[in-house]
């Protein structure tokens, strides 16, 4: 496989920054490379990655590495080479460049993506942590509203089992009622028929002795003038 570890195109900073190209080979060109990738400028102790610019990311065309290796190139290469086998040398160093790149962009993008999580971790923390608080308040008083719903279910029941109990004991003596007030009704109609037969026949009794006793009475009365005993003197 072939050597992939220099970069052919111009590093960006020597474009943007104001980077000479004595600085730049004053360097490994690996160095130059990752501490541009990395975000650690020489001399700076920020150790942060910084975000790559996307003209960094396709650095050149395929002929202007080739022209930049053959110039500039830590390693010479042969000028008479194929030129099919020096383009795919070039493609493949580029290739491996921007494989890197990309890789450091991701990891950037992901380091950044972490800090604003556990910033937002920071902030929501207390919130959580009282929302938590207030959910396990809440949960028991569910917990006691459903203990009183179960209280009042049973009661409930057991108040509609007395109800209907009370509701048949209301028919019984209803039905009852109705019986009685027909039995006193029959009784009434038995007696007031006894009553109207005792009645005429006492009427005729009672003309009977009336009769009887007046004439009893006269003749008693007639006996005690004309049959009055004598008194002696």
């Amino acid at each position: 496989m072939e050597d992939t570890n220099l970069v052919c195109a111009k590093p960006y900073f020597m474009n943007h920054g104001g980077a000479t190209h004595r600085e730049y080979e004053r360097e490994p060109h690996l160095d130059q490379v990752d501490r541009e990738i990395g975000g650690e400028p020489e001399g700076h102790e920020d150790k942060t990655l910084q975000p790559c610019s996307p003209s960094h990311k396709r650095s050149g065309t395929l002929e202007q590495a080739i022209e930049y290796e053959l110039k500039y190139g830590r390693r010479k290469l042969n000028p008479n080479m194929e030129p099919k086998k020096l383009r795919r040398l070039i493609s493949n160093r580029l290739s491996a460049q921007r494989s890197r790149m990309k890789k450091a962009q991701h990891m950037y993008d992901m380091e950044k993506k972490l800090g604003d999580l556990q910033a937002m971790i920071a902030v929501m923390g207390p919130q959580i942590s009282k929302h938590i608080s207030l959910q396990a308040k809440l949960q028991n008083e569910n917990g006691l509203i459903s203990q009183k719903l179960d209280t009042l279910a049973k009661k409930s029941y057991k108040t509609d089992v007395e109800i209907e109990v009370k509701k048949a004991e209301v028919k019984r003596l209803k039905e009852l009622q109705i019986c009685l007030n027909k039995q006193e009704q029959l009784n009434q109609e038995v007696a007031l028929k006894i009553a109207g037969c005792d009645y005429s026949g006492l009427e005729e009794i009672t003309s009977l002795n009336f009769y009887n006793g007046g004439s009893d009475q006269m003749l008693h009365f007639d006996s005690t003038n004309f049959d009055k005993p004598k008194c002696e003197p």
